[in-house]
């Protein structure tokens, strides 16, 4: 209410307009979040905070170029941002590029951002590198998580005998049951079953 009674008396106040859009980018009203985010850059292209705004909300949106380009804009009005790199990392990890991805968790985790850790897993997953990202991702959420997410990536991968090993783990190291693990296992075995039926029917075919 603040924010809308300053922006009656004066309209084109920048920061009114980025606190605004940010209150209702938290509230997932993402149209009015847009709109006023925008209207906050063109009064003030420095506002690093409307940018990354404008960033997570194209990235919503699988535009990860479009994010890319906010996040680098943000970065230029606040450098050395962990909370931004790893913001513009995991846009660059949503897009397959890997390898840049990791550069900026790197430098995110260097300047205080410890989720880059979690998300440095995710590009050492997807790039095959299961027990180095357990390692990474271990400093953010719990082993049976860790085991978990990174069996889920391996199995989306084609390496089901390494998921498979994943999801028992992490259903034996729950201190309760762990029904993310034992859905995933599940999904894991119903896939093998249909692998199977498929190489017999094929062989059944020569």
């Amino acid at each position: 209410m603040a924010y809308t009674g300053v922006l009656r008396i004066e309209p084109n106040h920048a920061q009114a307009l980025q606190s605004l859009g940010l209150i209702y980018l938290q509230s997932k009203n993402h149209d009015e979040a847009q709109a006023l985010l925008e209207r906050a850059i063109i009064e003030d292209p420095g506002l690093w905070n409307a940018q990354n705004g404008i960033g997570i909300l194209a990235d919503m949106r699988g535009e990860h170029a479009r994010a890319i380009k906010a996040y680098d804009a943000a970065l230029a009005a606040n450098p050395g941002s962990g909370l931004l790199l790893n913001n513009r990392g995991y846009s660059l990890y949503l897009d397959g590029q890997y390898q840049a991805a990791s550069r900026d968790f790197l430098e995110a985790a260097a300047n205080g951002a410890e989720r880059a850790w979690l998300n440095l897993g995710l590009v050492r997953a997807r790039q095959k590198q299961y027990s180095v990202a357990m390692q990474m991702m271990a400093r953010n959420v719990s082993i049976e998580v860790a085991y978990n997410d990174v069996g889920y990536i391996a199995m989306r991968q084609g390496d089901l005998a390494i998921a498979e090993k994943y999801f028992h783990k992490a259903i034996g190291l729950s201190p309760r049951y762990f029904e993310a693990a034992q859905r995933n296992l599940t999904e894991l075995r119903d896939q093998l079953v249909t692998e199977e039926a498929l190489v017999y029917v094929d062989r059944d075919a020569r």
